[in-house]
């Protein structure tokens, strides 16, 4: 059961040809304060679905703001992410998603949590049709 919610390492994005792929040819949405770009991948071993998050160092000068809104993110997604790999396990399908935060200002986990859970349902009805 505690499987469900880990966020091993085989789940992060850190494939620079992947990441380009989604860029490039990915779809792509906003759920404020969120920018979302995800595509259908090749399947690795074990690996259903890939995720990378990303704050603009632009925006966010120190580390520490940049780290929070990070960590809010990852956990956001660990913990509301199970409907989604096991549509994905059962239908053979590989996806790879970046999280962008947009947003000016830090933004309370439940912002976050509340943008995190739309995009992924936005992601599980367009690759239900």
């Amino acid at each position: 059961m505690t499987k469900f919610y880990a966020f091993p390492k085989s789940e992060k994005l850190t494939s620079r040809n992947r990441l380009f792929y989604i860029v490039k040819k990915g779809k792509k949405f906003n759920v404020y304060p969120l920018h979302i770009k995800w595509a259908i991948l090749d399947c690795l071993p074990n690996s259903y679905i890939q995720v990378a998050f990303s704050v603009s160092k632009k925006k966010f000068k120190r580390a520490v703001e940049r780290n929070l809104i990070k960590r809010r993110m990852r956990e956001a997604y660990r913990l509301n992410k199970t409907f989604l790999v096991e549509f994905l396990k059962a239908n053979h399908l590989c996806i790879g998603i970046i999280f962008s935060f947009v947003d000016n200002e830090v933004r309370d986990y439940k912002e976050i949590e509340f943008s995190i859970i739309s995009a992924l349902n936005n992601i599980f009805s367009v690759l239900q049709k």
